[in-house]
């Protein structure tokens, strides 16, 4: 269960248990966290990264095919805010229509935003970004494809379950 709230491997699991019931000594918890790869709790976070999946973090970086997409989504945060929204409506097989974007924009403003985000993402793999007239965008990929994380609450990263 721990597993599940919290998005972490079974070992992480137990050692954070253990020490929350006073089985485990911070100190030593700390110690078998390194010993065993668990420190930082980016486990989960790698292995969603190895496997090629469109990987969002919430603290603005993103992951597709294992690679670090290389744009600094702090300087182009509407890009960032497309990217994000585009990816909610995808995984939750939904499209995202100009309304979604702003409530009072125009349907060129979603279209625009989309070119903006195609010039900023040079890579040739980055899944492309489908376009329905009456629909809206939605980026071509199966929903368990797109994955969310967000800092933990005791470091590392966690997989974000909603994700609004």
């Amino acid at each position: 269960m721990w597993m599940f709230l919290q998005g972490v491997s079974n070992v992480r699991a137990l050692l954070d248990v253990a020490a929350l019931l006073g089985f485990l000594s911070e100190p030593n918890r700390s110690w078998l966290l390194r010993a065993t790869g668990e420190a930082g709790g980016n486990a989960q976070l790698q292995q969603a990264i190895k496997s090629g999946a469109l990987v969002l973090i919430k603290s603005r970086e993103c992951y597709f095919k294992g690679a670090l997409v290389d744009v600094e989504w702090n300087r182009h945060k509407n890009s960032w805010e497309l990217l994000w929204m585009l990816a909610q409506r995808t995984k939750a097989g939904g499209w995202l229509s100009f309304r979604d974007v702003d409530e009072n924009a125009a349907p060129r403003t979603a279209r625009d935003r989309k070119y903006r985000l195609g010039q900023l993402v040079k890579e040739k793999s980055f899944p492309h970004i489908e376009c329905e007239k009456n629909d809206g965008y939605r980026i071509q990929l199966s929903a368990d494809q797109i994955l969310f994380f967000e800092a933990g609450p005791r470091g590392g990263f966690v997989e974000m379950r909603r994700h609004a």
